[in-house]
C-alpha cells in the first residue's frame, strides 16, 4: 500500500486566510477610481457617448457662448444688459464635450458608498451636478455617464489584480 501525504490543509487555511483579510471597500474604491479616468476622458475630452458614439454638435448659437465669438462682448439684453459677457474661452470644436464651465468635469470622483460599493459621481454641487448629466442625456437621447464595455472590463481587471496582490499572486 502506498500513502500519500499533503500539506493541502496548510495551503487551504493560508488562502482562506489571504480571503479574509480582502477589503471589498478597498477593492471597490480601486475598480472606481481606474475607470474615472477612462471616463473623464472619454467624456469631456473625446465627447464618447457609452455606445462609443459622438455625443453630439453643438450648436451655432451655443458655440458663440462657447468661444466668446461675440459681436458685442456685453449682453445686449435681459436682466445684464450693459454687463460684460461671461468669457468661457473654450475651443472651436462643436463635438459635444459637456463641459462649459469645467465645474462638472472637475468635481466627478469617487464616492465610496459603503457596504463593498462604491459610486462614481458628485460629492461638490453633486445634485446639480447630477441633474446636469441626466439633461445632457435625455438631450442627446443617448446613455453617457453609464460606464462601457470598455470600462466595465477595465474594473474587472483591476479588481483581479487586487485580489493577485493580497493573494501574493
Amino acid at each position: 500500500m502506498i500513502t500519500f501525504s499533503t500539506n493541502m490543509h496548510e495551503v487551504f487555511a493560508e488562502i482562506s486566510n489571504k480571503l479574509n483579510m480582502i477589503d471589498a471597500q478597498k477593492i471597490s474604491n480601486a475598480m472606481a477610481l481606474a475607470v474615472l479616468g477612462e471616463m473623464h476622458d472619454r467624456i469631456h475630452e473625446r465627447g464618447e457617448a457609452s455606445d462609443g458614439s459622438q455625443i453630439g454638435t453643438y450648436s451655432d448659437g451655443y458655440m458663440k457662448v462657447r468661444t466668446g465669438n461675440f459681436a458685442d462682448k456685453n449682453y445686449t439684453k435681459g436682466k445684464n444688459k450693459g454687463n460684460p459677457r461671461t468669457m468661457y474661452n473654450r475651443a472651436n470644436d462643436t463635438k459635444v464635450v459637456a463641459s462649459l464651465t469645467r465645474e462638472m468635469e472637475e468635481n466627478m470622483t469617487v464616492i465610496p458608498l459603503g457596504n463593498g460599493k462604491t459610486g462614481i459621481g458628485w460629492i461638490v454641487n453633486g445634485e446639480q451636478n447630477y441633474d446636469k448629466s441626466h439633461y445632457v442625456e435625455a438631450t442627446y437621447g443617448k446613455g453617457i455617464y453609464k460606464p462601457t464595455e470598455r470600462e466595465r472590463e477595465l474594473a474587472i481587471q483591476t479588481a483581479n489584480d487586487e485580489v493577485a496582490k493580497i493573494l501574493g499572486s
